[in-house]
């Protein structure tokens, strides 16, 4: 993909920028003379994708910070806005995963879970609305999953999370409607990155592999930089989602007679 079409002194700030989806839609962005703001808990990842950021010719800044605590959220948008002014879109991307049973699942874990991957993408949106809504523009891409449309077993409190980002996402759509600020979810599939090394365990020991097409990281860059070019209410970078995330609102329990070959590894993964 060729530069975008837009104002080149846009201002994007990417969460979870050190590796998978993040780390690609960086690189992705890089020849469009945009300024990046990487954050991530790695600093050292973030370096080395600020010097391949420089390379392709694009401008970036890192900060390093652990996003799961909100006042580092705060701390991330103050030190954003304090360099640059403003941010033009705000790509929520940061996220864990989780492996257990709802029955058996620790307040803790859910805690941690809610933390990352719902709390701090809103407390970002509420830091950064105040800017947006005073030029009279921005976009918001709340980057969610396939798993927030349908939920999957043993995967119930990231599921859970990812729903809810989508329903908070909705209701502020209508909410910014005549703001001229956009707001977009994208549903990714099952993607090739870190997230399955990295996802956190409850009562589930053995190992499973994910279920149906793994699409490589950079194709779901792809669908975000298009959609910052083109704003949409939805993105689904693996176009099939689409059909499935339909047949499952006016099929449900067809949908879970289909689908219990094909998480069947994963059901039995909590017995070993």
């Amino acid at each position: 993909m060729g530069p975008l079409a837009w104002d080149p002194m846009k201002v994007i700030l990417i969460t979870g920028a050190s590796s998978g989806i993040g780390r690609a839609t960086a690189l992705e962005l890089a020849s469009s003379e945009v300024t990046l703001i990487l954050v991530a808990r790695r600093l050292d990842l973030l370096e080395t994708l600020e010097a391949e950021v420089r390379q392709i010719g694009g401008a970036a800044m890192s900060i390093p910070a652990d996003l799961s605590v909100s006042e580092n959220v705060d701390r991330m948008m103050a030190s954003a806005l304090e360099r640059h002014g403003r941010i033009d879109v705000l790509i929520n991307n940061a996220g864990v995963g989780y492996y257990g049973t709802v029955e058996h699942m620790s307040r803790e874990v859910m805690g941690e879970i809610l933390a990352l991957n719902f709390t701090a993408p809103v407390i970002a949106i509420q830091r950064v609305l105040p800017i947006m809504k005073a030029k009279g523009r921005g976009h918001i891409i709340n980057v969610s999953s396939v798993v927030g449309k349908r939920g999957l077993p043993l995967s119930g409190i990231y599921c859970a999370s990812k729903f809810a980002l989508g329903g908070i996402s909705e209701s502020l759509r209508v909410e910014l409607r005549e703001a001229g600020i956009h707001v977009s979810l994208v549903y990714p599939v099952a993607t090739d990155t870190e997230f399955f090394s990295a996802v956190r365990r409850g009562d589930v020991k053995g190992n499973f592999s994910p279920s149906g097409y793994v699409q490589p990281a950079r194709e779901v860059a792809r669908a975000i930089a298009r959609c910052i070019r083109r704003p949409r209410a939805e993105v689904y970078p693996y176009r099939r989602t689409r059909f499935l995330v339909w047949f499952n609102a006016m099929f449900p329990t067809v949908v879970d007679r289909i689908m219990t070959p094909y998480v069947r590894e994963r059901l039995e993964a909590k017995s070993k």
